[in-house]
């Protein structure tokens, strides 16, 4: 394992709000993670901190590409990541840094915002 270099997880990313928009629930069901809020924004943020702290716990427990390789998502180490693309990585601080990819999406590939790629 690589104990300082940066994952990077593709995770299908599921979105739901409860029959009278009161809720509002993010979760990559494949990793057990699930965040609430007021609307979609703040309950996907507070997804991506978990997701940080995920993988935080897990790389210091030794057993992060153990569980990584469990739950059968995509996912690559920074440096092997050739995707197309864009990912964000989650910050100590909560902060949010945008990494461009090596490769650029085809133009014209609108595609409706079903995965979320995260990394720490």
């Amino acid at each position: 394992m690589r104990s300082n270099e940066v994952v990077v997880v593709v995770a299908p990313l599921e979105c739901k709000h409860t029959v009278d928009g009161k809720v509002f629930v993010a979760r990559i069901r494949a990793l057990g993670l699930t965040a609430y809020g007021d609307n979609f924004d703040e309950a996907k943020t507070k997804l991506k901190k978990m997701f940080a702290t995920w993988v935080g716990l897990h790389r210091k427990a030794g057993t992060l590409e153990v569980v990584l390789n469990r739950s059968k998502l995509t996912w690559c180490y920074e440096s092997q990541y050739t995707g197309p693309q864009a990912y964000e990585i989650i910050l100590p601080n909560g902060g949010v840094k945008v990494v461009q990819p090596k490769t650029q999406p085809q133009a014209c590939a609108w595609q409706e915002m079903k995965e979320l790629v995260a990394a720490h």
